[in-house]
């Protein structure tokens, strides 16, 4: 399980310190933008919080097991799945941020909608 956890942190980190200027549009005068912006310190993603989060998941899972509630496997799988979803979403989010495109914010919109409504109804 914690291997999991720091593997998600090191692809969550590696996304992080990427240099995204290759994917900068082109500005409305015709130069290309730096990047995104800088993000203020204090929303970061330290080791420290993924700690603190490994930490309460593993003590579920250690309890589920001591108490024998067959929850364990379950955990584990919501785990592995937030990771992935939460690091795909944040690559999507960065590549809206960078282009600023309304139609980008359309589109990305009507498709998480469309999938939770498929969450819900299946």
């Amino acid at each position: 399980m914690s291997a999991l956890v720091a593997s998600g942190l090191t692809l969550a980190q590696s996304i992080y310190s990427n240099d995204y200027a290759w994917m900068a549009a082109p500005a409305a005068g015709g130069t290309t933008r730096d990047g995104p912006p800088e993000q203020d310190s204090s929303a970061r993603l330290t080791l420290g919080n993924v700690g603190i989060g490994a930490t309460v998941l593993l003590f579920n899972a250690g309890l589920s097991a001591w108490l024998k509630l067959g929850l364990t496997r379950g955990l584990a799988i919501a785990a592995a799945r937030c990771v992935v979803q939460l690091t795909v979403l944040s690559m999507v989010l960065n590549y809206m941020f960078v282009y600023q495109s309304a139609a980008l914010v359309v589109g990305m919109t009507a498709a998480m909608g469309v999938l939770a409504a498929v969450e819900v109804t299946y």
